[in-house]
């Protein structure tokens, strides 16, 4: 049967009836729920459900090969019941040297875009070329959507951005518009101009628009962001950048290595949590960028955990309250903690720990740092707790299992071994490769127990 065709223009009322009868002749209604899945053949580049009627349960089968873009717009599944659109049969390949992303989400709800529909290939949606910005975007009023199983590359920009800016208008400002139950995994992003992820805005304090001048804008709030076991190589600016995700937010088990590869002050840390976010933090690993190799400036109540950093040029770990001039109160909350606790950080240029916020107590304990230039902590001004937080001044001496190939497990020989203090409530019960913690004894100092790898706890392997 002839592929169906989505056109690109807004249908009038005559003919949306056409084509909604010309489906019905040939599939018998409009893609029910529980439905054969419908395949979108690669000539196929725009899915819009205000021209095609798609109910909640769909899946929709990308073709293998390569296609010049893809649109999906006004999808609309539900909690119980998201729209799939999933590759079938091979790859699919998306590159685009026009559109501003070869992937574009717009205004779509319980939406899950997946590339594992063929076992022999883990990453079945591949983006190889995105000219006129970002390997996805998702914009407008989309919430509550999950990407999976990517591989984007050779972005002009962003490997992927999600994000709805503020409008004079204010419909997708803060308080009428909430994004809401984000969900990426198991995607590797690499050689990309800008961010490997961009989530939600930069500014959450304030912006403004040259159309509505003298108007402080404000960016919508995030609430429920999950992004884990993502891998980001060589990206122009941070590995991963998350903004204004004020409630339920886990950055976790992801790899970045070589971010911020162009060398942009301010935009070369390898993990960025930007104003506006709260959350944990646990799991990742971060290896080479020219800045800080985590740098928080959210609104507080971070945890930071479990986190392996190398070779970074500026701290292993950044801190800093961000608060708008004229209205202290829009940023950085008064009284917020931030917990840093259990990671492993070597060769530094700057300090182990370093932090300028004064807004809240600060829990810093049973860290591991190597090799840095400026030592241990810095924090003056900041109320801090600090204890079993080991200082090993060159890495023979740290006892890692393989420093050479970035493996900072340690050895029953390291002096961290047994010796990290009881964090009482804030006890982190398993390490960053899933051994629990204390393995025997007392617990040890950094990311990881002295111990055989379990795997089920480790970060995603480089390709």
């Amino acid at each position: 049967m002839t592929a169906l065709r989505f056109p690109t223009r807004r249908l009038i009322s005559a003919d949306r009836r056409l084509i909604t009868a010309i489906i019905a002749l040939f599939l018998g209604d409009l893609l029910p729920a529980g439905s054969a899945p419908l395949t979108l053949e690669t000539t196929q580049t725009v899915l819009d459900g205000a021209v095609v009627t798609v109910p909640p349960g769909a899946v929709i089968r990308l073709a293998p090969g390569e296609r010049t873009g893809l649109l999906l717009a006004n999808l609309h599944g539900s909690a119980d019941q998201p729209i799939i659109i999933i590759n079938h049969g091979g790859q699919v390949r998306i590159g685009n040297t026009a559109d501003a992303a070869a992937l574009r989400i717009r205004d779509c709800t319980h939406l899950q875009v997946r590339g594992d529909g063929d076992p022999q290939h883990p990453y079945g949606i591949e983006v190889f070329r995105a000219d006129g910005g970002q390997g996805v975007q998702i914009s407008g009023r989309s919430s509550d959507f999950e990407l999976c199983h990517l591989e984007i590359h050779h972005a002009h920009y962003a490997g992927i951005m999600s994000k709805s800016d503020p409008t004079c208008s204010g419909d997708l400002n803060r308080g009428r518009f909430t994004q809401r139950n984000v969900h990426i995994h198991h995607t590797y992003v690499h050689d990309v101009g800008g961010e490997g992820l961009y989530l939600g805005s930069s500014f959450y304090t304030g912006t403004s628009s040259p159309s509505c001048p003298g108007v402080v804008l404000y960016p919508h709030d995030i609430v429920g962001l999950r992004v884990h076991d993502v891998c980001t190589e060589r990206t122009g600016r941070e590995g991963i950048q998350v903004g204004c995700a004020v409630e339920a937010c886990d950055i976790y088990r992801n790899q970045i290595r070589d971010a911020g590869i162009r060398g942009l002050e301010h935009q070369n840390s390898g993990l960025q949590i930007n104003p506006g976010t709260t959350g944990r933090v646990f799991g990742n690993v971060i290896v080479g960028a020219p800045g800080n190799g985590i740098t928080l400036t959210g609104i507080g109540d971070n945890t930071v955990f479990n986190n392996v950093v190398a070779r970074v040029g500026g701290h292993g770990i950044f801190c800093d309250n961000r608060n708008r001039a004229d209205e202290p109160s829009i940023g950085t909350r008064r009284g917020s903690f931030m917990v840093v606790v259990h990671n492993t950080l070597v060769h530094l240029g700057g300090f182990g720990f370093r932090s300028y916020n004064e807004y809240g107590p600060h829990f810093v304990h049973n860290n591991l740092v190597v090799d840095a230039a400026s030592g241990l902590l810095h924090t003056p001004g900041v109320t801090l707790t600090a204890s079993h937080n080991l200082l090993v001044p060159v890495v023979a001496e740290a006892g890692f299992v393989d420093p050479a190939h970035d493996d900072y497990r340690i050895q029953d020989t390291s002096p961290a071994r047994h010796a990290g203090g009881d964090l009482g409530e804030r006890t982190v019960p398993v390490d960053a490769g899933g051994l629990l913690r204390p393995l025997r004894g007392a617990c040890d100092v950094g990311a990881h127990e002295a111990g055989p790898p379990l795997g089920q706890g480790s970060p995603p392997v480089l390709r």
